[in-house]
């Protein structure tokens, strides 16, 4: 008894320190929560520091480790977050906590563009946890990527089909099952992609993959097996709109007809005459459509959508009393459909019937002349069906029935425009604009729109002086009011209404970006300038500042943009796009990397910006002619993994990626070209080199890899360039190379000498290029009429070369814009027309003319 109570005693006496030390822990990362709370990041440091020595094995250091990385995410600081999160790599064992860091440093590595890192987590994760691991399925994902972004597509395959194996990874098998059969797909393996795809657990999904696949096939053309497919995917869901599409390009159109009016003459029908219908659709065949949704209609004669479809076609094919009765029956099966009560509104208005369509559209919408919202319900259908009459009507009565004289101003407004009673219009507006400072912006737009109007727009701009001579109009109403005297080019009467508007150089910004997305680009430069003259903050100042640059170099004018960046370093995107501008515009190398290095060093804590210096470092190095650093660098850079700071990382099980909204050209290039432009510039490095036989091959591997992108189209044209130019013996091949090495670092004059040494010497090859190159040259140094005279010379001294005619239209383009030479420049375009009318530059010219004849 007594040795029992001895060893009971040891046993605590051993385990106490273990537990005082997971007390301490605890503590200390209690604390450290705490003190990051409250945004004491140092102190939260000090404690997590205390907490990693506490810790007694590996698992508890992972589990500081896990804690000080979400503090630091936190706050905001990724970086700190991987670098802690990275420590993890170096701990053995295989405890949850390890575990976790691994993940968490992988999906953070994966999201900020670090793949090399990324791997080793995946990796370590793997070899830590399993396969079967909860944890794991991003990993096995993103190391799939990884070796379809390195070509090894029968390791990815093997990858995903281990990951797709394992029910525990069922939230990622969606996201797994289209990236298997993608890949088996561009390996050309139709059949287990196929497979793949009918393994697919979601019957929707299903039948999407399916008919990935079979356009595949179709692309190939594999008709018959794409349309076997398309038959099979209308078995599992009849009105799967891709399969019928691939259907009917796949099928012979005759053929395809005839069997599905056997099919609609057969024991099911219905199918058959909604594909026929569909059809008719594409082929704009209102008339067939018509007839299959009537056989439709016979047959389902209880069934309220297939009569509203009936309605509809009806509508198409101007038969409005089939399309009333349809309706009407529609709507008595279901009274409250509103579509069903709409389009009947439609076809008593083509029956000429107005009076009952203005009812039938009240009825629709449920109108209520004291309910605002039907209100407006009702003047959106009455305005889509040009009722203006009706819609004033009812906004009047609407202001009866609420005493609200001023009720839904901007919609009566618009009434009044489409009766042409522009005067009311205004007056509207002008009313409105007083009620709701919410709504000035709107109201500022109508009525910018209204003044641009060549009829309406003198009566607006009359109404406007009587309102501001009759009332001091608010700040926020004066910024509206400002935007009519903007659009009618009366700026200075506009800066004098703005001058004393609290935040006036804000409001002038934004109104420059309007007019900039309206491509009215010489306006948004003048506003844009004008808001630099203003009180801005300084934040604002930059954002200003760069928007009004980037227009100038869009315009050519990069030496004002370069002006206009002056002293803004101390923000990313000026310095970015300084930096851009130095290294392609102005050629000033030297500053060029200044910049790059400097947006690397203070803003590289950003991947977006830490990328985009390294690749600008690696341009400066080809452009100084360092060619094996460049090629290191660039090598570096093409190592990439595809996922980029602008891309959306693997998202977690049950989470879908959202479409990207289309964005505004600019001159920053777009991050998913980085892998293509990468391979363009090692190509071009080959070239530099005089290694002919390797730059062809690099040419041709961006072409295949990247076949849809601008690179792709420049490789080919390298390919072709140098085949036809370049034999490796001549001596004017190393000057023309050099020569435009001696370009990209600003050395001009020296380039200039090498080119028309080149176009001088008799039987060159080259001549014609480099006189071509000569131009660009003189384009780029603002001469555009010694760059025209030299575009127009490769015609005149070369005019059987195939680069004639592009020398012309971009002589024409010159003359026709910088140098405001019409004449010249419709002669040049007649010459192309005339002496090359079967080249591709000929269709542009004729186009060219017509923009160009008085009057277009």
């Amino acid at each position: 008894m007594r040795c029992t109570a001895i060893v009971l005693v040891l046993a605590a006496l051993i385990a106490a320190p273990a537990l005082g030390q997971q007390a301490d822990l605890e503590a200390l990362l209690r604390q450290a929560a705490a003190e990051a709370a409250a945004g004491r990041p140092d102190a939260a440091e000090r404690a997590f520091e205390q907490a990693m020595r506490v810790a007694a094995d590996d698992d508890q250091r992972a589990h500081v480790l896990h804690a000080m990385a979400g503090a630091r995410e936190t706050a905001g600081d990724r970086n700190g977050a991987i670098s802690a999160l990275s420590a993890a790599l170096r701990l053995q064992g295989g405890g949850e906590w390890l575990v976790a860091c691994l993940q968490r440093l992988g999906w953070l590595a994966d999201r900020h563009g670090r793949s090399d890192l990324a791997r080793d987590a995946h990796t370590r994760l793997l070899e830590v946890a399993g396969d079967d691991h909860p944890l794991v399925g991003h990993a096995l994902l993103s190391l799939a990527q990884a070796e379809l972004d390195e070509g090894d597509h029968a390791a990815a395959i093997t990858r995903l089909e281990r990951l797709l194996a394992q029910p525990v990874h069922r939230g990622w098998h969606r996201q797994a099952r289209d990236l298997l059969v993608k890949t088996l797909l561009g390996a050309l393996k139709h059949g287990e992609a196929l497979a793949a795809a009918r393994a697919a657990e979601d019957a929707s999904r299903r039948a999407s993959l399916m008919a990935e696949v079979a356009q595949s096939l179709l692309g190939l053309g594999a008709m018959q097996q794409a349309e076997e497919i398309g038959w099979e995917i209308l078995q599992l869901d009849p009105r799967q709109p891709q399969a019928m599409r691939l259907i009917y390009r796949a099928a012979d159109r005759e053929r395809l007809l005839q069997r599905l009016r056997t099919d609609a003459d057969g024991d099911r029908p219905e199918d058959a005459l909604e594909f026929i219908a569909t059809i008719a659709r594409w082929e704009d065949d209102a008339e067939g459509a018509l007839e299959a949704w009537a056989r439709l209609a016979e047959l389902r004669p209880d069934d309220p959508g297939t009569l509203i479809a009936f309605g509809n076609a009806a509508l198409e094919a101007n038969s409005p009393a089939d399309a009333e009765q349809a309706l009407r029956e529609a709507l008595r099966l279901r009274p409250d459909d509103q579509l069903a009560a709409t389009s009947l509104g439609d076809a008593l208005l083509h029956q000429g019937r107005t009076d009952e369509a203005v009812e039938q559209f009240k009825d629709s919408v449920g109108y209520n002349a004291a309910d605002e919202t039907s209100v407006r319900s009702l003047w959106n259908l009455l305005r889509r069906s040009s009722l203006h009459g009706a819609a004033i009507e009812a906004i009047t009565e609407a202001r009866e029935a609420t005493g609200d004289p001023g009720l839904l101003g901007a919609e009566m407004a618009r009434a009044y425009e489409g009766a042409l009673q522009y005067e009311e219009a205004a007056r509207e507006l002008l009313t409105a604009l007083g009620r709701e400072d919410e709504a000035a912006y709107v109201v500022g737009i109508e009525l910018e729109r209204l003044a641009r109007d060549e009829i309406a727009g003198e009566i607006v701009l009359r109404a406007v002086e009587e309102h501001i001579a009759s009332a001091d109009p608010a700040p926020v109403q004066r910024i509206a009011l400002a935007r009519v005297y903007f659009a009618v080019g009366m700026h200075d009467r506009a800066a004098g209404l703005l001058a004393e508007v609290p935040g006036a150089g804000a409001e002038i910004a934004e109104i420059a970006r309007d007019a900039r997305r309206r491509s009215e680009t010489d306006l948004a430069l003048r506003l844009f300038t004008m808001a630099l003259t203003m009180d801005l903050p300084p934040m604002h100042r930059a954002d200003v500042a760069t928007e009004l640059a980037r227009l100038q170099a869009e315009a050519g004018d990069w030496r004002e943009a370069l002006a206009t960046l002056d002293g803004l370093e101390q923000s990313p995107e000026p310095l970015l796009l300084r930096a851009r501008l130095l290294t392609d515009r102005a050629r000033r190398i030297d500053e060029a990397r200044e910049a790059w290095q400097a947006l690397e060093q203070h803003f590289g804590g950003e991947p977006r910006y830490a990328l985009a210096a390294r690749e600008g470092i690696a341009q400066c190095l080809f452009a100084e002619g360092r060619l094996d650093e460049a090629e290191q660098s660039w090598l570096e850079l093409s190592a990439q993994q595809s996922a980029t700071p602008w891309e959306t990382p693997p998202l977690p099980p049950g989470f879908v990626h959202l479409p990207e909204m289309p964005g505004v050209p600019s001159l920053t290039p777009a991050p998913g070209d980085l892998a293509a432009r990468a391979a363009l510039r090692l190509a071009e490095i080959a070239l530099r080199r005089g290694d002919f036989d390797a730059a062809r091959e690099r040419f041709l591997l961006v072409a295949r890899d990247h076949p849809h992108s601008d690179e792709a189209n420049d490789a080919l044209e390298r390919i072709a360039f140098v085949r036809a130019n370049f034999d490796g013996n001549g001596r004017a091949e190393k000057q023309y190379l050099e020569a435009r090495g001696l370009w990209e670092r600003g050395e001009w004059r020296l380039a200039q000498e090498m080119l028309l040494e080149i176009a001088g010497t008799r039987d060159e090859p080259l001549a014609d290029d480099a006189l071509l190159l000569l131009a660009e040259m003189r384009a780029e140094q603002d001469d555009p009429g010694r760059a025209a005279e030299t575009w127009l010379s490769v015609a005149e001294r070369f005019p059987e070369s195939l680069l004639a005619p592009e020398a012309l239209l971009l002589a024409a383009e010159v003359l026709a814009g910088p140098l405001d030479e019409i004449a010249g420049a419709t002669e040049a375009l007649r010459r192309v027309v005339d002496e090359y009318p079967a080249s591709a530059a000929a269709d542009e010219a004729r186009l060219r003319l017509e923009m160009l004849r008085p009057g277009s």
